[in-house]
């Protein structure tokens, strides 16, 4: 697969050169691939610079431990209406 990442077009100084260390949090929408593809590249390549960059798409998130203890909460154990849930939340989150 061709790199969706041309690293000439991309000038970053390296973190060293700040004042200090800067964490970046980069986010697309969930299912949108070529969002992801292209931040997860854009990361690693302010990685090799030194920062630190958090994405969501490569990293997994921790939303669903939370969401199956609340689920469980108010649904008990009916799966169908926790699926649902579930289904109607990523949804509501993945539009921004």
């Amino acid at each position: 697969m061709a790199s969706t990442l041309d690293e000439t077009a991309v000038t970053v100084s390296p973190a060293s050169e700040m004042e200090r260390p800067q964490t970046l949090y980069f986010a697309a929408a969930l299912f949108c691939t070529r969002e992801s593809i292209f931040n997860i590249e854009l990361a690693t390549h302010l990685e090799k610079k030194g920062y630190k960059v958090n994405v969501p798409q490569r990293e997994g998130c921790e939303f669903s431990e939370a969401t199956n203890e609340i689920m469980r909460e108010y649904f008990g154990n009916d799966e169908k209406k926790i699926s649902k849930a579930n289904a109607w939340t990523i949804y509501l989150l993945d539009l921004g």
